[in-house]
C-alpha cells in the first residue's frame, strides 16, 4: 500500500517539500530511491 510521504511519522514538512521537489511523492517511491547504496 502507499501512503503521501506526508503522513509519514517523522517527516516534517520542510522534509517532505524537498522530497516532493526531487519528485519523491509517495512511500513507495521513496523506498525505491533508497534500495540502493548510492541512492541513499
Amino acid at each position: 500500500m502507499t501512503y503521501p510521504i506526508s503522513q509519514l511519522d517523522g517527516i516534517d514538512a520542510a522534509s517532505a517539500r524537498q522530497l516532493k521537489s526531487i519528485g519523491i511523492r509517495t512511500t513507495a517511491a521513496l523506498l525505491e530511491a533508497a534500495k540502493t547504496m548510492m541512492r541513499r
